[in-house]
């Protein structure tokens, strides 16, 4: 665990854990089932390169929020995780086989207060999550899928993610 503020996007009081982009999905997912008391969710992160990165609790309460939601709207089913690099990005994408998103809910996807749940603070949470993707200079989306259900993709600069030792952020840190 490291507390740092040199790193893009993390503010000045985030503690940091090191950790791999494959082992970071596993622990969420691991951790995610757990806490359902359920299977183990196994996600597909066989593409991942090993590379050391920096994670805080911002950035895995933002991937227990989508797969909380996924869950929430087909909870007969576990959703799929899967994660890939692409140039310079992390995709990770949660797939459910639930009713998909109503028309309302993906015109204003990630505002606070829109959400199906009716229930009083609906959306939050996926409002925090697209506010931890942006910090990080990444986005979240979603849409419906053809074959029924939804996916919500989170794209974030694996820049933004790369751990860099101390001597490194030494040298690029201004005097």
């Amino acid at each position: 665990t490291i507390t740092r503020n040199a790193l893009p996007g993390w503010s000045s009081d985030s503690t940091l854990n090191l950790t791999t982009l494959a082992d970071f999905v596993r622990d969420v997912a691991a951790d995610w089932s757990h806490r359902h008391g359920m299977a183990a969710l196994q996600p597909d992160v066989s593409a991942l390169p090993v590379h050391p990165i920096a994670v805080d609790a911002g950035l895995r309460q933002m991937l227990t929020n989508v797969l909380d939601n996924a869950w929430e709207a087909a909870p007969a089913k576990l959703p799929q995780l899967r994660a890939r690099c692409n140039g310079g990005w992390l995709q990770i994408t949660v797939l459910d086989e639930g009713p998909g998103f109503a028309a309302d809910i993906l015109e204003n996807f990630g505002l606070p207060y829109h959400s199906s749940k009716g229930k009083p603070g609906g959306g939050l949470g996926m409002f925090l999550s697209v506010n931890v993707a942006r910090k990080l200079g990444g986005q979240v989306s979603a849409r419906n899928r053809d074959s029924g259900g939804a996916e919500v993709m989170i794209d974030l600069p694996l820049a933004a993610l790369f751990f860099q030792p101390e001597a490194d952020l030494a040298a690029t840190e201004s005097p």
